[in-house]
């Protein structure tokens, strides 16, 4: 019978290795879908803890631990005085670190927003203009950055409407 050669030790650390890494993306494959649903709420509260005067729906977030980027989908703002129909409809908005930025030690985000729907009717602007609160305290700011921690550096909308 012939004996078994022992592999170099570069190859099996290389195998092991290569099993770790494995591993560790299924690990975070895994993570990020059983982490959606809670990443979703506490994001939507947040939103709404914000604002001043309306409210957000966000339906579904997809986060990837990978390229630590992070999908909402179906997002509605509504004025609480006169909900229907939604100011903003947004069924696709991604934002993602931009990673060209790294190298100059900046962190920074790129947002993308496709095929949002922002609708004023007369009372909804009547509301607004009557409102004595100040849009800055309205919580924008505060709510967008509840969406996606990083500063934004980019805001690309594609194929929207506003009526």
């Amino acid at each position: 019978m012939g004996s078994q050669k022992k592999r170099p030790w570069w190859i099996r650390a290389l195998i092991l290795t290569s099993g770790i890494i494995v591993f560790i993306l299924l690990l975070l494959g895994v993570t990020s879908f059983f982490i959606d649903e809670s990443l979703r709420a506490y994001i939507e509260t947040n939103l709404n803890k914000h604002l001043k005067g309306y409210t957000v729906e966000l339906e579904t977030v997809d986060f990837h631990p990978l390229g630590f980027s992070i999908d909402f989908e179906n997002l509605t703002l509504r004025q609480e005085a006169n909900p229907e129909p939604p100011l903003l409809l947004i069924p696709i908005w991604s934002a993602s670190i931009q990673w060209t930025k790294l190298f100059k030690m900046e962190i920074v985000s790129d947002h993308l927003i496709k095929n949002a729907k922002v609708e004023f009717l007369l009372a909804q602007v009547e509301k607004e203009v009557k409102d004595k609160t100040d849009v800055k305290d309205k919580g924008w700011q505060e709510a967008l950055y509840a969406l996606y921690p990083l500063t934004i550096n980019t805001i690309r909308i594609e194929d929207s409407a506003i009526s």
